[in-house]
């Protein structure tokens, strides 16, 4: 198989093309590991690192999912501090809480607390298909809640991003001509589209992107929280530490 040239990488249309190759490939396939190897050593990680990685991440993770045998469901571990999910199920976890928000919750509520307890009740369900959901563990489900909120929040962003480039601040009525295509329907569409028009929105917004413009973002070194990097980090520090024997048994003296 041909790897793609440098300039591939950096077309704004060709995304679907390396994605197809990753997917084919898979994230740990040999060929895989050389490909990014390549894109290093040409020095097209640049303004495209974070996108293609997240994106080998994500299809990483979304193979796991589709690959799970009939009945199965993964298990979620919280941190010891509960500051959120670690390890690998974790990433599998905020995959699928996009892939739920993006195709079930509607976006005619325009905060999170104002989204009804039977959606997210229906969210929960979708989610407990592939996932073992302590519905009863109170605190386990605030951190369900909070993974949920932070994907609603990233995908209404990106739908967000996704008028404003199309002239939403200028010529709301064309922005609104070009429904985002993995937008869930027109009718989610329209309603996003009042809300960002409203007045009060825009200068609401305004304001936010001005706040954002000021402060220090903490790099996290990648799509990982902080609880699941000291996760890792201390695993694989674990996994190197030798081994001690087992204590010598001494057998009593007759």
């Amino acid at each position: 198989m041909a790897i793609p040239s440098n300039s591939t990488f950096h077309s704004n249309d060709s995304y679907p093309t390396t994605l197809q190759l990753i997917e084919t490939l898979g994230s740990d396939s040999p060929l895989c590991t050389l490909l990014n190897s390549l894109l290093l050593s040409e020095g097209v990680w640049g303004k495209h690192n974070k996108l293609i990685r997240l994106c080998i991440c994500r299809l990483s993770a979304t193979k796991t999912l589709d690959n799970l045998p009939p009945g199965a469901k993964i298990s979620l571990t919280l941190s010891g501090d509960t500051k959120g999910f670690v390890g690998n199920s974790a990433t599998q976890f905020a995959t699928e809480c996009g892939i739920t928000i993006r195709n079930y919750c509607p976006m005619n509520f325009h905060t999170w607390e104002s989204v009804p307890d039977d959606v997210k009740n229906m969210l929960y369900e979708k989610l407990q298909g592939r996932f073992n959901l302590l519905r009863s563990d109170r605190v386990f489900m605030e951190h369900v809640n909070a993974r949920l909120h932070a994907q609603w929040k990233r995908t209404r962003g990106t739908l967000s991003a996704y008028w404003k480039k199309n002239g939403g601040k200028t010529n709301p009525q064309l922005a609104r001509s070009k429904m985002m295509p993995n937008c869930r329907n027109q009718e989610d569409w329209n309603h996003l589209c009042d809300y960002w028009e409203l007045e009060k929105t825009r200068k609401y917004n305004d304001q936010m992107e001005a706040n954002r413009g000021k402060q220090v973002i903490a790099s996290r070194g990648g799509s990982r929280s902080i609880s699941n990097h000291r996760f890792h980090l201390v695993h694989e520090l674990h996994s190197h530490l030798p081994r001690l024997p087992p204590p010598a048994t001494t057998t009593p003296a007759a």
